[in-house]
């Protein structure tokens, strides 16, 4: 996960609260190197952000955020995000949603469990392949 498009003024105590059980990430020496790190830019550039413990929270456009870091955008009307997320589709792989409700979206839990026709980028692996031959 690197970007979550969140309603405006949306609370994120139970977001983070469930995260919680992942905490012992930290124990990854690689991890707590990121996190310290990215925590050190965000402290020392004076850039808003909620820190969980083990995750950094800041509000972004990008749609790649660095290991440890989570960002995230508001919208104030489903519209807007709609038209938001058809701007980023190019650059997006995988959109999650509650339910699947945006169209090519997976449901919560499903994003690492694609099906034989769900493809990477919207790519056909083995057709792109035979048409090398």
């Amino acid at each position: 996960m690197s970007k979550l498009y969140v309603p405006e003024k949306y609370d994120f105590t139970p977001l983070l609260d469930s995260l919680q059980p992942w905490h012992r990430v930290l124990e990854h020496n690689r991890y707590q190197n990121n996190y310290d790190y990215n925590k050190s830019i965000l402290l020392v550039n004076r850039v808003p952000h909620l820190d969980s413990g083990f995750l950094l929270l800041t509000q972004s456009t990008q749609l790649v955020s660095p290991i440890s870091v989570l960002h995230y955008e508001t919208y104030s009307h489903e519209v807007d995000l709609v038209v938001r997320l058809a701007d980023v589709a190019p650059q997006t792989q995988c959109l999650v949603s509650s339910g699947g409700l945006f169209a090519g979206s997976f449901p919560f839990g499903r994003a690492q469990e694609p099906g034989v026709a769900d493809y990477a980028d919207g790519v056909d692996t083995m057709a792109f392949l035979a048409e090398l031959a």
